[in-house]
């Protein structure tokens, strides 16, 4: 019992030292435990249990007794989602220290641990996988690579190498490749809408105007917006030396405004002594003059994606900052919202009576929105289903439309949603290519059709902007997919 309290007291430390090291917050934590605390508490059994009583504690769901023991607790299901997230998260932390620490045992309990909490996030079944192949586990093998099949990802374990040699001595296994192979085989409805000869542009955002059905597209690199004219873009708003990168975009033709949410990316280069800020712009369509700016909160964050609600408020996400911003209708000032469930806010959709929004959360899935009280819920996806890593987020007809760039294979989905959205009820992928021309991120819809971004050059670049592959930047790619429901 000393011995196993002593492995997972070890990790527990070498996490907390990283987390304090990196900046972290504790929260999930709640802890204050230092390696020279652990290192201490080995004197002796009643040291170590009391640092242990006090210090490991992954969430406050966790109800189990120190006399159940470290494996009991932290094998104790949390009580919310929010807490499966976070304790998820922090057994991948743990594990990674007890890897380092040469604690494979450790290691092993604590990736399966994540994987078993917090199951729609791939990375975590995947990781577990791998590790179950090389550890000869073929009973927990068995149940993930099928888990991964139903949520229709996990495609880099098709070619992991230990995997490929289990299968190719055990009938069960290579069955299990081979439904895995099945769930993720192409699904090809949507076609080129449009081709654009600009390698510079840097595609990102989309939107239309829903009177005329002119699409607009926003430039990281050409730090502005232009209208689709055919194989050509024409430019409606092109900013400033001290304006960001263009990130999102929407239209309201009928009052005449282009709004535009602006980032400091590495993409763009700020004049000496300045700094490039975080904004809200709201610009006339007419001639691109920008009539009003927002600073969007601190400046630093970085906004995904906006949306346009019939009202005419706008809302904004940064998934860096973890927060919603929303501009009411002839409002002077933004409002921000924080919310636990909030970690990675992206793409945003809004009901037609105006009382709800959905918000894809990277991390999280889809979550509710209720528009006049500011609570937040994760809709629910069905089961074996995953709804994390959706960046576009948009309604048509009463389906949420998702681009779900953050597992692989990418696809476009359609989620059908119960009466109240609480719950999605079925996930259809209306499209996965093989290969599009770059990452898809965002779409619009125009009548019944959805136009996305599908050439978005984030491949090419690391997180400071430096070329990263050596292959051509691809041209600007609008692809247009039927919604036919």
């Amino acid at each position: 019992f000393v011995r196993r309290m002593r492995t997972m007291l070890v990790a527990l430390a070498a996490d907390v030292d990283a987390r304090r090291t990196a900046g972290e917050p504790l929260d999930s934590v709640r802890t204050h435990v230092t390696l020279a605390d652990a290192r201490a508490a080995f004197a002796g059994a009643d040291r170590l249990r009391n640092s242990l009583f006090s210090t490991y504690v992954v969430s406050s769901a966790i109800p189990k007794a120190f006399a159940d023991g470290v494996e009991a607790a932290s094998a104790a299901a949390p009580g919310t989602f929010v807490d499966s997230a976070q304790a998820a998260r922090l057994a991948f932390r743990r594990a990674s220290a007890a890897r380092r620490a040469g604690l494979a045992d450790s290691a092993w309990h604590d990736v399966s641990r994540g994987a078993a909490w917090f199951p729609g996030q791939a990375a975590y079944p995947e990781a577990a996988a791998r590790m179950a192949a090389r550890r000869g586990d073929l009973a927990a093998l068995l149940p993930l690579l099928d888990g991964l099949a139903r949520a229709g990802t996990g495609e880099a374990l098709l070619n992991d190498s230990t995997i490929g040699r289990i299968a190719a001595s055990d009938a069960r296994v290579e069955a299990a490749r081979a439904r895995l192979a099945s769930a993720l085989a192409p699904v090809s409805r949507s076609v080129v809408h449009a081709t654009i000869a600009d390698t510079a542009f840097f595609p990102e955002g989309i939107a239309s105007d829903a009177r005329t059905g002119a699409v607009y597209v926003s430039g990281i690199r050409a730090k502005g917006v232009a209208r689709v004219d055919g194989a050509r873009l024409v430019p409606v708003f092109t900013g400033g030396p001290r304006d960001g990168a263009a990130v999102g975009v929407a239209v309201d033709g009928a009052r005449g405004v282009l709004w535009v949410a602006t980032a400091s990316l590495p993409f763009v280069q700020a004049p000496a002594g300045d700094t490039l800020r975080a904004e809200l712009l709201r610009v006339r369509l007419t001639d691109g003059v920008v009539e009003r700016r927002w600073r969007l909160g601190e400046g630093t964050g970085v906004p995904g994606e906006m949306t346009l609600a019939a009202n005419g408020d706008v809302i904004v996400s940064d998934g860096v900052k973890a927060r919603l911003y929303r501009l009411r209708a002839g409002a002077d000032s933004l409002e921000t919202l924080r919310d636990p469930l909030l970690n990675s806010p992206q793409g945003i959709a809004v009901r037609d009576d105006g009382r709800v929004a959905f918000v894809a959360d990277w991390s999280h899935g889809i979550l509710r929105w209720d528009l006049a009280t500011d609570v937040i819920e994760r809709v629910v996806p069905p089961a074996g289903q995953s709804l994390v890593g959706i960046d576009g987020l948009r309604l048509h007809r009463g389906r949420l439309v998702g681009i779900q760039n953050g597992l692989a294979p990418a696809r476009v989905l359609a989620i059908t949603l119960g009466d109240d959205g609480r719950r999605a009820e079925a996930v259809r992928v209306l499209d996965r290519q093989r290969a599009y021309d770059g990452d898809i991120t965002v779409g619009t819809t125009v009548g019944d059709r959805y136009l996305f971004v599908a050439s978005s050059q984030w491949p090419w670049f690391d997180d400071d902007g430096k070329r990263t592959d050596a292959r051509a930047l691809p041209p600007v790619v609008i692809r247009a997919l039927p919604l036919d429901w």
